[in-house]
């Protein structure tokens, strides 16, 4: 499907000067001097954004200029001096893999200068994600895996002594109950608190990660709905390990006691 057509309106002593996505747009004009040939103009020109474009332009200076001045200056230069310059813009140009490899297939062995699409740059990417992706999922378990035993671990190393401390609450009359609900807010402290200092760190690094992400040329989408989601993830597990190891913790603790 076809995306909404730009349309640049000169006069004849009017220029514009496309920048890339990164550029700014300039409200002042400016003059240019252009010659070619026996035709020389001093032109006003301003710069805009003109992304169907830019996005393809590998060179810095680019400027359209009215059809009449663009004519006289074509008539007679020899074909080498002549570049037809052809884009397209797709509106779904993430699935325009197929079509892509079908127009470069056409043009080949053409006297073509350059061709460039959106969609390979964005699939090759999007293969580096998935293969950054399986090796972060893979490290990302064996730290899940060594942190829990590590705190599992930890926690138990200090049994014995939790141990004596809850069995003279209990000979002074505090429920096994009030006694698991102390032990619960502690576990949850011990498990949840490093969480709560990452996930603000984690913010305070996506801000600035966000920052830098949406001043590149290419399409952003955001980072903190990725930084939330491995955050949550994450959580889930610190809950499953809460769980047992508070199963676990409380039921050692009050082996080998009377109730």
């Amino acid at each position: 499907s076809r995306a909404p057509v730009e349309r640049l309106y000169l006069d004849g002593d009017e220029a514009a000067h496309l920048l890339t996505f990164g550029g700014q747009r300039g409200a002042d004009t400016f003059p240019v001097e252009i010659s070619y040939g026996s035709v020389a103009r001093t032109l006003n020109c301003r710069s805009l954004v003109f992304s169907t474009v830019n996005y393809l332009v590998p060179v810095n200076l680019f400027l359209v200029v009215d059809d009449a001045l663009y004519g006289s200056l074509a008539k007679g230069a020899p074909d080498t001096d002549l570049v037809v310059f052809a884009s397209y813009e797709f509106a779904n140009w993430r699935d325009s893999l197929g079509a892509t490899k079908r127009i470069l297939a056409f043009l080949e062995g053409k006297d073509l200068m350059d061709y460039r699409s959106r969609v390979e740059p964005y699939e090759h990417r999007k293969q580096m994600s998935a293969l950054t992706a399986m090796i972060g999922l893979f490290v990302t378990v064996l730290f899940f895996i060594a942190s829990g035993s590590m705190l599992y671990f930890r926690l138990f190393s200090e049994v014995e002594e939790d141990r004596e401390k809850y069995g003279m609450m209990e000979k002074l009359g505090v429920s096994r109950h009030e006694i698991g609900t102390i032990i619960s807010r502690q576990l949850l402290v011990f498990f949840f608190a490093p969480i709560a200092v990452g996930s603000v760190h984690c913010g305070f690094a996506m801000k600035s990660l966000s920052n830098v992400l949406s001043e590149m040329d290419w399409p952003f989408l955001g980072v903190f709905r990725y930084a939330l989601a491995a955050i949550a993830g994450f959580s889930l597990i610190q809950v499953f390990y809460f769980l047992v190891a508070r199963r676990a913790y409380i039921r050692e603790v009050f082996r080998g006691s009377t109730a």
